[in-house]
């Protein structure tokens, strides 16, 4: 696919293109920073269907998030709510 035509799909559906994605998750997987936890996170991701998987992640991350707040105010800390 010709850069104009990448430019075109970016521009209709607002972000890189899968290969870029998927090129982006790979590097993710191989860093060595990134978790254990995190790069099975994305081994199993990739298998499921995008749709499911995105649904699941945006439950875990919402659910974490509420888990890290009620701990923050268990403890006397002030609530952080940081966005989606």
């Amino acid at each position: 696919m010709n850069e104009h035509k990448k430019r075109d799909l970016q521009a209709l559906f607002g972000g890189p293109d899968l290969a870029a994605i998927d090129r982006s998750i790979a590097a993710l997987m191989t860093h060595p920073t990134t978790s254990p936890w995190l790069h099975e996170a994305f081994k199993v991701a990739l298998t499921l269907d995008p749709l499911d998987a995105l649904k699941d992640a945006e439950t875990l991350a919402d659910m974490l998030n509420q888990r890290f707040n009620a701990v923050m105010r268990e403890h006397g800390h002030i609530r952080f709510d940081f966005p989606d």
